[in-house]
């Protein structure tokens, strides 16, 4: 999969003064507290990430948000944040710092020292359509994680949050990593539709560059090998960067 750096923060002005629960004040509450329990979302991604309202985390880092939830099985399998600048980390695992109540009717969740400003505090958990949405409890504030691009619009009593436009936009490419997980050196498969330059970085967990390189891509298919076959085992970032476009995948070094 593919990650797309077109994250964008949305405010609006708060003149109703303090924050309340997500079914109150919130104007962005996407109908939170939702009735039944949480249904399962299966390892679901999402590359847009957005605030609505007044307040919350500064989510212009932030290019992939994932979460694992098993209905069935009351089981939260993952439910992490990948940045593009190791700000807290690169790859932040949000599970030790949450609690939550998926399962059961008005689903919330608490998160508690995520090392990630502003994010800490109690949410309702609800979807809107494909969508994952967290509706903060006491800030007045949402997060919305989204498939595309473009803030939703959700009119306020302290202002309409209008939609935001990304960077002009780019023909996005095409990722392959192989073999993942890997004791030598993988491929990068990069397929361009048109002529550009992008940057690759091999990152470890720690922010260290540990392999870059400077493509001049062609319309096709370009394989570039990542020679980290010295590098220690574990958990590296293998990033792409174009003009307006961030893409990120994880390599496991064994």
């Amino acid at each position: 999969t593919t990650s797309e750096s077109v994250t964008i923060t949305v405010t609006a002005p708060d003149n109703g003064g303090g924050g309340g629960g997500g079914g109150g004040t919130n104007p962005c509450a996407f109908g939170a507290p939702q009735a039944s329990a949480l249904a399962s979302i299966s390892n679901s991604q999402y590359s847009n990430i957005y605030v609505l309202g007044s307040g919350g985390p500064d989510v212009s880092n932030w290019t992939n948000f994932t979460i694992n939830w098993d209905a069935a099985n009351n089981g939260l399998y993952q439910f992490s944040v990948l940045t593009n600048n190791g700000v807290p980390s690169w790859y932040n695992d949000l599970l030790p710092s949450v609690s939550h109540t998926f399962g059961s009717a008005e689903p919330e969740v608490s998160i508690s020292g995520s090392g990630i400003t502003g994010l800490d505090g109690d949410y309702y958990a609800t979807t809107d359509g494909g969508n994952f949405v967290l509706v903060s409890k006491t800030g007045g504030f949402t997060i919305y994680c989204s498939e595309t691009a473009g803030a939703p619009t959700c009119a306020a009593s302290r202002g309409s949050v209008a939609q935001a436009s990304a960077e002009p936009a780019v023909a996005a490419l095409q990722l392959a990593l192989y073999p993942n997980p890997t004791a030598d050196s993988p491929t990068l498969a990069v397929l361009a539709s048109e002529a550009g330059t992008a940057k690759v970085l091999v990152v470890d967990l720690m922010g260290r560059t540990v392999y870059q390189e400077q493509l001049t891509l062609q319309p096709g298919t370009h394989q570039i090998t990542l020679p980290i076959q010295e590098q220690p085992s574990g958990t590296y970032l293998v990033q792409v960067q174009t003009t307006n476009r961030h893409y990120q995948q994880v390599l496991v070094k064994e």
